[in-house]
């Protein structure tokens, strides 16, 4: 590209980051924000994921209808904005304003029309209750305790589902932190696109609820007590709304868990029991901070203190094969104090018909 007679290939860092840039004119490098001059990919212009589980087909046809499910932790843009220089050093700052992500969040919900939609680190509810009223949502919100500007959102079809009660949990007054869950119960509008008018010629119109629990589990790597605490208390309630409620009843948990695949907080969702005796809190959600993510950054890491450093000052190499043992869950290391025994949770609670 030829630029007032010189070569310039590559952009500018520093003004693609800030749009500022010390040397001006005189910048050997384009001026120019990552992306600015190209058009904008498609949404299909992207590199899927496809779950290997899914409903089989006598699961779809017992539940008798379809319709898509979106899930979406947004940033909360206070959290975007407070931590940019720790965790998105790499992130030009007009990426991270809010205007800028406000459009691309909500043409990507426009574009893939979700029937149910789930969001976590909501900041700006009136945003999205406003424009996606506009596209024919209507939605519930919990914001999170203890100060916090954030929160959970969820919005469904007017035309598909109609609100028959919402509930919010509030985790502190379980002792469980500041995090929120907010319950949504639906029923589903007979003879919609979603929801056929009957199942078979000549009987009666099948219209089912669905319960939608939605949450932002605690993120503290080490606490994996406090998040099987919260999924306790969230689907011991959901256990308790389908057992008051006549007729069927089908259930989704969504949200963000803070916790990867086969952890101990996942077995605990996915079996509805967990021995949290044999399991050690600061490992039971499966999270490493550290193993390849880059975390923390570098510039943060002078001064913490190195896993094999001691109180006492720095470890021989001889005592640092039992501190990684250690660290990886030793059964001599004591496992935190596990919660009350929750009441069995039949999987009807997460997502068959009880």
């Amino acid at each position: 590209m030829s630029y007032h007679g010189k070569s310039r290939d590559k952009v500018c860092r520093l003004y693609a980051r800030t749009g500022q840039c010390s040397y001006g004119d005189r910048c050997k490098f384009l001026h120019e924000r990552l992306g600015s001059n190209k058009p904008p990919a498609s949404f299909e212009d992207r590199i899927w994921s496809h779950s290997q589980a899914g409903p089989s087909g006598n699961d779809r046809g017992s539940i008798g209808c379809s319709f898509r499910v979106m899930c979406y932790n947004l940033l909360a843009d206070e959290l975007a904005i407070g931590h940019a220089a720790e965790l998105y050093k790499a992130v030009p700052r007009w990426c991270l304003a809010w205007e800028h992500r406000r459009a691309g969040l909500l043409a990507e919900i426009t574009h893939w029309q979700p029937d149910l939609l789930c969001l976590q680190e909501v900041d700006h509810w009136e945003d999205f209750q406003h424009e996606l009223g506009r596209h024919g949502y209507e939605g519930r919100y919990a914001m999170r305790t203890g100060g916090r500007n954030d929160g959970c959102a969820t919005f469904w079809k007017k035309d598909k589902f109609q609100l028959v009660v919402s509930h919010t949990i509030m985790m502190h007054q379980h002792g469980l932190r500041d995090n929120v869950a907010l319950l949504v119960l639906l029923q589903t509008m007979s003879g919609s696109a979603a929801w056929p008018a009957s199942s078979q010629p000549g009987e009666a119109p099948m219209s089912p609820q669905i319960l939608i629990a939605n949450t932002h589990v605690l993120f503290n790597p080490k606490r994996g007590d406090i998040k099987v605490g919260q999924l306790r208390t969230i689907l011991t309630t959901m256990a308790e709304v389908v057992s008051t409620q006549g007729g069927p009843i089908f259930s989704m948990l969504m949200g963000d868990f803070n916790s990867t695949p086969g952890s101990a907080v996942y077995r605990f969702v996915r079996h509805g029991e967990l021995d949290c005796g044999a399991e050690d809190r600061r490992n039971m959600a499966g999270q490493l901070e550290g193993a390849g993510q880059g975390w923390p950054p570098r510039h943060l890491r002078k001064g913490m203190q190195s896993p094999l450093t001691s109180p006492k000052g720095r470890m021989s190499k001889r005592e640092a094969p039992a501190t990684a043992a250690a660290a990886a869950g030793d059964a001599s290391i004591p496992a935190a104090s596990p919660p009350p025994a929750p009441a069995p949770l039949q999987t009807s609670t997460m997502g068959t018909p009880s």
